[in-house]
């Protein structure tokens, strides 16, 4: 066989190994990914660090702004500075997002954000000590359809999730609502479930 021959065998070799190895991957990142198998590793997080993660709930509830009009953002920062973002419930020229990333305490800009919650230094330094301590990174609350508290641990590049904390045990039909697995069946975990979505949470 001349070079010719040898050189088409080659290559129709190296077409037909594409082509397989394409098959392969669009097959295998089409199939549904089943969550289940993920899941206990957050659960058993979320049991080490059950009381705390009430605790938290519990705190961070009960300092939110009472007229409700006004959506929360809290998260850690570097060293001893947080995050904090208010977001209006609507966006105009007078209601704009108040807050910013890694405000340090005393800070003016953070100031600012605690004024227009209502929230002092103390607010502050407590809720990001019970944040620290259920090894998350960011928590905030929204009204609908069902009022929850959502809390983000740091993926560390894995798959992303959130824990979601209701005001009462989820049920088959809440769960199903927020695309979620409960936690479990009893305790504090009956009023939460794992949440997950495609990207880290971006504020």
């Amino acid at each position: 066989m001349n070079i010719v021959g040898k050189l088409l065998i080659l290559f129709l070799f190296i077409v037909v190994l594409a082509a397989c190895l394409y098959f392969y991957a669009v097959l295998s990142f089409s199939r549904p990914f089943d969550h289940k198998y993920c899941d206990e590793e957050p659960k058993k997080e979320f049991i080490a660090r059950e009381k705390e993660f009430a605790d938290l709930a519990a705190f961070f509830t009960a300092n939110l702004p009472k007229n409700k009009k006004q959506t929360v953002y809290f998260g850690l920062g570097r060293g001893n500075r947080v995050n904090l973002n208010i977001y209006p419930a609507v966006f105009d020229t007078a209601n704009k997002v108040v807050g910013g990333p890694d405000l340090k305490i005393g800070s003016p800009e953070l100031d600012s954000a605690l004024l227009a919650l209502g929230w002092t230094d103390y607010t502050v330094k407590m809720l990001r000590h019970k944040l620290t301590k259920t090894n998350c990174d960011w928590i905030t609350a929204a009204e609908q359809p069902s009022f929850v508290i959502k809390v983000y641990p740091n993926p560390n590049g894995g798959e992303s999730f959130a824990y979601y904390v209701f005001d009462r045990p989820v049920n088959d039909t809440l769960a199903r609502l927020y695309e979620g697995r409960r936690i479990s069946n009893e305790g504090f975990g009956k009023k939460v479930i794992l949440h997950y979505y495609g990207a880290y949470i971006g504020l």
